[in-house]
């Protein structure tokens, strides 16, 4: 396994959007930070996040695409320069559930994983995947890590930088 890649850890920052999936201003600024200005993007599950030429959410009015995830990824073929992702964890709290389409993981719907890996493949070189985990999709390798540590007693979240190698 490549280890030859970077870590920074950080504190998330407060959620003060009103939506409990909503990425932090400091999540915002290393998304922003990352991704060159201009750069083709999307973001999948982008809940009322602004970022991206095309934003897929089921739910979400801000997204510029309201269907299932899994169906548009299904007929998508377009090259992308960047695919950002913040599924949804394992969400416990019955007032969060109310308010997302999807509420399993990524790490617990196979179907669904294995769909997100033929999709970054066919149409993207570059991932910005916000997880609890640290998913490494095959043909992809890790740039960098950032551990974002929300406080209290909440679980931390990895941002990670993948870029395809094949």
């Amino acid at each position: 396994m490549d280890k030859n890649f970077k870590i920074e850890v950080l504190g998330m920052g407060i959620n003060a959007a009103g939506y409990p999936g909503a990425f932090t201003p400091i999540v915002n600024k290393i998304i922003m930070n990352v991704i060159p200005q201009g750069a083709k993007t999307i973001n999948l599950f982008s809940g009322i996040s602004m970022i991206g030429k095309e934003r897929i959410d089921i739910e979400r009015p801000e997204a510029t695409c309201r269907m299932d995830v899994i169906k548009f990824i299904e007929t998508d073929n377009r090259k992308w320069d960047f695919v950002i992702l913040d599924p949804p964890y394992e969400i416990k709290n019955s007032k969060k559930l109310e308010q997302y389409g999807r509420t399993s993981s990524v790490a617990a719907d196979v179907i669904l994983r294995r769909k997100l890996v033929e999709y970054f493949n066919r149409c993207t070189n570059n991932i910005l995947w916000l997880d609890m985990c640290a998913p490494l999709p095959e043909n992809f390798k890790r740039i960098k890590l950032w551990f974002l540590f929300p406080g209290g007693y909440h679980t931390i979240r990895i941002l990670s930088l993948l870029k395809r190698i094949k």
